[in-house]
C-alpha cells in the first residue's frame, strides 16, 4: 500500500522511483478540483508510472480501512473538496495493538477543525505534525485533542519546510508534549510492538 498525501512535489517527488522500483498492490491519493488538477511533470511522472505498471489507484474516502496484518490504518481524510492542495491532503490514523499514530499530511486549521468536528478518533501516541509545523496548522485545541506522548516535525530548514513556527513550538511545550525535528535529528524512526514505543534518530537524539 502506497499513498500520496497529495500533489505538492516535497511529498512526491520521489514516487515514480518508489513504483518503479518496488512492486505496488495498491495505491491511495486524493484529487484536486477537476479545473485544478496538476500538470507539473513531477504529478505526470508519478500518474505514468502508476499506468505503466497497471496500480490499482484508489480516491482517499474517510472511513476506509486498510489492514496491515495486526495493525488498522484508517483514512480520516480529506472530509471536503478544497482548491487548496494542503487541504486534500490523506490524513491516516495507524492503529496497532495499544499503540496509535496520526499522520497529518500538509492538513491546516481548516482540515483540523473538520476533524475536531467529524467525531471521529484523533487520540494518538505519535503525531506527524501537520503542514511542517507551520503557522497555518496545529491549532492549540487540535493538539490537545489529540494528546500525543511525542510529535514529529518534518522540515529542513529551507522558505518552503523551515523550521517550525514559533507558535507551534508554544503549543507543544504547554502540553509539555517532546517533539523531535528532521532538520536537526534527520531520518527519525519509531517503533512499537503495541506495547512500548522507542524512538531512533539519524543524528544524535535531541528530543525538545
Amino acid at each position: 500500500l502506497v499513498i500520496a498525501t497529495h500533489p505538492h512535489a516535497d511529498h512526491i517527488g520521489g514516487m515514480a522511483d518508489v513504483i518503479n522500483g518496488i512492486p505496488v498492490d495498491k495505491f491511495v491519493m486524493s484529487f484536486m478540483p477537476e479545473d485544478e488538477t496538476p500538470t507539473s511533470a513531477t504529478y505526470l511522472s508519478m500518474l505514468e508510472a502508476l499506468d505503466e505498471h497497471n496500480v490499482p489507484v484508489e480516491e482517499a474516502k474517510p472511513g476506509t480501512v486498510y489492514p496491515l496484518g495486526t495493525a488498522q490504518l484508517t483514512v480520516l481524510a480529506p472530509l471536503s473538496d478544497s482548491d487548496e492542495a494542503n487541504n486534500i491532503s490523506v490524513v491516516t490514523r495507524l492503529a496497532f495493538g495499544k499503540r496509535s499514530f496520526l499522520f497529518m499530511g500538509d492538513a491546516e486549521t481548516e482540515v483540523d477543525d473538520e476533524l475536531l468536528a467529524s467525531g471521529r478518533t484523533l487520540a494518538a501516541d505519535v503525531i506527524k505534525v501537520g503542514h511542517h509545523g507551520s503557522a497555518t496548522s496545529s491549532r492549540k485545541n487540535f493538539l490537545a485533542a489529540v494528546s500525543p506522548s511525542y510529535a514529529l516535525i518534518t522540515c529542513d530548514g529551507t522558505e518552503e519546510a523551515g523550521a517550525p513556527h514559533e507558535k507551534v513550538v508554544r503549543y507543544l511545550e504547554e502540553y509539555s508534549i517532546p517533539f523531535l525535528r528532521t532538520d536537526e535529528n534527520g531520518v527519525i524512526s519509531v517503533w512499537t510492538d503495541g506495547t512500548d514505543i522507542a524512538l531512533d534518530t539519524e543524528r544524535e537524539t535531541v528530543i525538545r
